[in-house]
Protein backbone atom coordinates (compact mmCIF):
# COMPACT_ATOMS: atom_id res chain seq x y z
CA UNK A 1 0.00 0.00 0.00
CA UNK A 2 0.93 3.36 -0.78
CA UNK A 3 0.19 6.45 1.21
CA UNK A 4 -2.17 9.17 0.35
CA UNK A 5 0.45 11.98 -0.93
CA UNK A 6 0.65 14.83 -3.61
CA UNK A 7 -2.09 16.47 -2.27
CA UNK A 8 -1.34 20.41 -1.64
CA UNK A 9 -3.02 23.49 -0.70
CA UNK A 10 -3.97 26.12 -3.49
CA UNK A 11 -5.85 29.07 -3.43
CA UNK A 12 -9.43 29.83 -4.23
CA UNK A 13 -10.96 32.93 -5.71
CA UNK A 14 -15.06 32.10 -4.53
CA UNK A 15 -17.26 33.39 -7.29
CA UNK A 16 -20.07 34.97 -5.05
CA UNK A 17 -17.90 37.67 -3.93
CA UNK A 18 -18.68 40.68 -4.99
CA UNK A 19 -17.53 42.33 -8.36
CA UNK A 20 -13.84 44.09 -7.71
CA UNK A 21 -13.38 41.78 -4.58
CA UNK A 22 -9.82 40.41 -5.00
CA UNK A 23 -9.84 37.98 -1.55
CA UNK A 24 -8.80 34.31 -2.51
CA UNK A 25 -8.56 31.90 -0.09
CA UNK A 26 -5.93 29.12 0.90
CA UNK A 27 -7.83 25.77 1.00
CA UNK A 28 -5.97 22.46 2.18
CA UNK A 29 -7.41 19.00 1.72
CA UNK A 30 -8.66 17.40 4.99
CA UNK A 31 -7.40 13.86 5.50
CA UNK A 32 -9.50 10.83 4.44
CA UNK A 33 -10.53 11.00 8.46
CA UNK A 34 -11.47 14.43 8.18
CA UNK A 35 -13.26 13.91 4.83
CA UNK A 36 -15.43 10.99 6.30
CA UNK A 37 -16.49 13.45 9.23
CA UNK A 38 -17.70 16.09 6.64
CA UNK A 39 -19.23 13.11 4.44
CA UNK A 40 -21.31 12.35 8.06
CA UNK A 41 -23.33 15.55 6.70
CA UNK A 42 -24.72 14.60 3.51
CA UNK A 43 -28.27 14.35 3.10
CA UNK A 44 -29.35 10.99 1.60
CA UNK A 45 -32.29 11.87 0.83
CA UNK A 46 -31.69 14.91 -1.00
CA UNK A 47 -28.34 13.41 -2.37
CA UNK A 48 -26.45 16.97 -1.25
CA UNK A 49 -24.16 18.04 1.14
CA UNK A 50 -26.21 19.52 4.34
CA UNK A 51 -24.78 23.19 4.81
CA UNK A 52 -23.28 21.91 8.31
CA UNK A 53 -21.11 19.65 6.11
CA UNK A 54 -19.56 22.33 3.90
CA UNK A 55 -19.09 24.90 6.76
CA UNK A 56 -17.11 21.99 8.83
CA UNK A 57 -15.08 21.75 5.54
CA UNK A 58 -14.43 25.37 5.58
CA UNK A 59 -13.55 24.95 9.00
CA UNK A 60 -11.10 22.72 9.00
CA UNK A 61 -9.79 23.34 5.32
CA UNK A 62 -9.37 27.15 5.09
CA UNK A 63 -5.93 27.84 6.01
CA UNK A 64 -5.06 31.41 5.05
CA UNK A 65 -6.45 34.23 3.44
CA UNK A 66 -5.35 37.12 1.43
CA UNK A 67 -7.22 40.17 0.42
CA UNK A 68 -9.97 40.27 3.01
CA UNK A 69 -10.13 43.58 4.68
CA UNK A 70 -12.36 44.97 7.09
CA UNK A 71 -14.83 48.30 6.65
CA UNK A 72 -11.82 50.69 6.76
CA UNK A 73 -9.89 48.68 4.05
CA UNK A 74 -7.28 47.70 6.32
CA UNK A 75 -5.97 44.28 5.60
CA UNK A 76 -7.92 41.50 8.34
CA UNK A 77 -5.81 39.09 9.81
CA UNK A 78 -6.17 35.11 8.80
CA UNK A 79 -6.94 33.16 12.31
CA UNK A 80 -9.18 30.47 13.06
CA UNK A 81 -10.89 32.72 15.07
CA UNK A 82 -11.61 35.54 12.37
CA UNK A 83 -13.28 32.88 10.08
CA UNK A 84 -16.75 33.68 11.40
CA UNK A 85 -15.73 37.14 9.54
CA UNK A 86 -16.60 35.39 6.39
CA UNK A 87 -20.12 35.28 4.97
CA UNK A 88 -21.69 32.32 4.84
CA UNK A 89 -22.49 32.12 1.81
CA UNK A 90 -18.64 32.61 0.81
CA UNK A 91 -18.01 29.94 3.55
CA UNK A 92 -20.19 27.09 2.20
CA UNK A 93 -18.18 27.69 -1.23
CA UNK A 94 -14.80 27.68 0.18
CA UNK A 95 -15.99 24.05 2.22
CA UNK A 96 -17.07 23.01 -1.24
CA UNK A 97 -13.99 23.52 -2.78
CA UNK A 98 -12.02 22.30 0.23
CA UNK A 99 -14.41 18.77 -0.33
CA UNK A 100 -13.31 19.06 -3.91
CA UNK A 101 -9.55 19.30 -3.50
CA UNK A 102 -10.22 16.75 -0.87
CA UNK A 103 -11.54 13.58 -3.25
CA UNK A 104 -9.49 11.71 -4.77
CA UNK A 105 -9.02 11.42 -8.32
CA UNK A 106 -8.94 7.65 -9.45
CA UNK A 107 -5.74 8.34 -11.04
CA UNK A 108 -4.26 9.16 -7.61
CA UNK A 109 -6.15 6.12 -6.32
CA UNK A 110 -4.30 3.85 -8.50
CA UNK A 111 -1.03 5.74 -8.11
Amino acid sequence: MKALTGLVPEWFKPKNLDEGDEAEFEVSPVTQHQLALIQNHYDMTALTMKPTGYMLAFEIGCTNWRGVVDMDGKEFPFSVRNLTKVPIKIAMEIGAQVVNVSNLTEDDRKN
